[in-house]
């Protein structure tokens, strides 16, 4: 059913997603939930979290699967760029180059 999974770790639910478009350019749309603090939530990196993206033909029966397991839907996977609560950060091109360059070319 899954079609990617990536941990939360370093860099927190951020680096997270952009790292999961890195390998195919896609983007991702997220809306993020009210009762929690924006900024631990997007750059936590304490607790076990996993990003997970399942087809949308396939997302009753995962949600079935999970039963009373703790999950969240946070959006989509959708065009080239980042969206954080209908606001854009920015292609997942750009970020992949920077994040794959920056030591490089501060070396030159």
């Amino acid at each position: 059913m899954l079609q990617s999974a990536h941990d939360v770790s370093d860099g927190g639910l951020v680096v997270t997603l952009l790292e999961s478009g890195f390998p195919t350019g896609k983007g991702v749309s997220i809306t993020l939930p009210q009762n929690l603090r924006a900024d631990a939530f997007l750059f936590g990196e304490g607790g076990g979290r996993v990003v997970v993206s399942v087809k949308e033909s396939q997302l009753k029966a995962f949600n079935a699967t999970l039963g009373e397991f703790p999950a969240l839907s946070l959006g989509k996977v959708e065009g080239e760029t980042l969206v954080i609560n209908g606001e854009a950060q920015g292609k997942i091109a750009d970020y992949q180059e920077i994040h794959e360059n920056t030591i490089g070319n501060r070396m030159k």
